[in-house]
């Protein structure tokens, strides 16, 4: 039953993703961004490579106790085209906690609650205001803690009559009554009662999960509805490891760019598709989970992910001395799966650990295979025959002696198992960027996986950090 439990919410994630990188693709076009005839391409590397969640760290105590200060958030983003796109799964409903463009500082988003949409009438506490019904396309949003007090403000370009209404309330009616009877009194913050009606179009996303530490997390309650439809998003995409990355980064006031000397374990043991197997032989998964499993790293893993090299060993292949580069992720269940599938080829630029330092990667190109005999241009030493299970690996610049390229011949052979991922992209800036030349057979198979995961913006800011 568990199983099928699992296989069932990963086909409803894969609707719910098919629909969200139709609206993803939808509004680029609206916004000018894409040619007609980009829409195909861009539809499928939205469905493929775009992930339908972020993270942000909550700021202030408006939203207590539902979420604390400093908490990070899991949220899902709802892309909005118009409002006759608003449509399930990818619609708001009221009750949901969601990000919003702060009415009063356009650079800042907060968190709030929705408490009413448009069609709801609002009634004030105060008999002197006229009540008055959301007009299509506003919303009404509050916060959740008790203790604070609405503080009044008249925003620009707002009509008197909504621009203070620090005592305004829903009105229940007969067919919103069940919906908003719980939050009618939720909150007295800066919300909607002191900056009025917004725009449905400032919210960004749904608030899903709230993370603390590791004994302080859980699922923030939306509305039933919201409820059911991100229970596969949290399913297929939240890792509680990358959650705990980001609530330590976010506390330590540490970039979400920093770059790391080595690939984060997650990268370099989970992978498409073969990531489970890897996962089940080394205990992480149980032979009933792995079929769910397989179907999770299916539509929701990349492929790809972005690293820092370092040093000039790799010139003029990859010149700068620090570049940002695409690894493709090469999961193996063992030596055996590597060397008769050939994940890796002679002639291509792979990551490996460094046999050096185990607590940092080098790239290198691969130069010979287990089985492959090397001979030495120094006649007094004797040729021998790479073991099957070990590699050779060299730099490219000519111009380093053997000591300093830091290469096989210094070190010696490696193994094999050691290389992590092929290097198949390289970016300096948004001038100064390209493929890395591997052997001719993964230089094709590659080309799909860069033209669907490849995302110069991510790699920018990577290489900003």
């Amino acid at each position: 039953m568990r199983q099928l439990w699992r296989l069932k919410l990963c086909w409803e994630y894969l609707g719910q993703k098919c629909d969200f990188a139709a609206l993803i693709t939808v509004q680029k076009r609206n916004a000018g961004q894409l040619l007609r005839g980009d829409l195909l391409n861009t539809y499928l590397k939205n469905a493929v490579a775009e992930k339908m969640t972020f993270f942000c760290q909550s700021k202030g105590s408006e939203m207590e106790p539902t979420i604390s200060v400093n908490e990070t958030l899991f949220v899902r983003k709802l892309p909005y085209v118009n409002a006759r796109f608003r449509g399930n799964p990818q619609d708001i409903h009221v009750g949901d906690v969601v990000v919003l463009k702060d009415p009063l500082n356009s650079n800042n988003y907060v968190v709030r609650r929705l408490a009413a949409v448009s069609g709801y009438e609002m009634v004030s506490t105060n008999k002197d205001d006229e009540s008055f019904v959301l007009k299509d396309g506003q919303c009404w949003v509050l916060s959740d803690n008790k203790n604070l007090k609405p503080e009044p403000c008249k925003l620009e370009n707002a009509d008197d009559a909504t621009s203070v209404i620090t005592n305004f309330r829903v009105l229940t009616n007969p067919c919103s009554a069940q919906r908003v009877s719980h939050i009618l009194t939720a909150t007295e913050s800066n919300d909607s009662r002191t900056y009025g009606p917004i725009s449905i179009t400032n919210i960004v996303g749904r608030v899903i999960y709230r993370f603390q530490t590791a004994k302080d997390h859980n699922i923030v309650v939306n509305s039933k509805y919201s409820l059911r439809n991100d229970r596969s998003v949290l399913f297929v995409e939240l890792d509680p490891a990358e959650v705990q990355l980001n609530n330590d980064k976010n506390n330590k006031q540490i970039s979400i760019w920093k770059p790391s000397l080595v690939p984060p374990q997650s990268l370099t043991n989970d992978g498409f598709g073969l990531g489970c197997e890897t996962k089940r032989l080394a205990g992480g998964i149980s032979d009933d989970d792995t079929l769910a499993n397989w179907c999770k790293d299916f539509i929701q893993r990349k492929m790809t992910y972005v690293y820092r090299s370092e040093g000039q060993e790799m010139a003029p292949t990859i010149p700068g001395r620090h570049e940002t580069l695409l690894i493709r992720n090469l999961p193996c269940p063992n030596l055996k799966f590597r060397l008769v599938y050939r994940q890796v080829s002679v002639g291509d630029v792979v990551l490996l650990k460094n046999p050096l330092d185990s607590d940092r990667a080098l790239v290198r190109r691969l130069a010979a295979l287990g089985g492959h005999q090397m001979v030495s241009t120094d006649e007094k030493d004797e040729p021998f025959v790479i073991r099957i299970d070990h590699c050779w690996v060299l730099a490219d610049n000519k111009e380093l002696k053997a000591r300093e390229a830091n290469d096989s011949r210094t070190f010696g052979p490696v193994p094999a198992m050691d290389i992590i991922g092929r290097v198949i992209y390289r970016f300096q800036s948004m001038e100064d960027h390209g493929r890395v030349e591997n052997s001719n057979c993964h230089l094709e198979e590659d080309a799909a996986v860069v033209k669907f995961e490849l995302e110069l913006d991510e790699m920018q800011k990577f290489s900003e950090a």
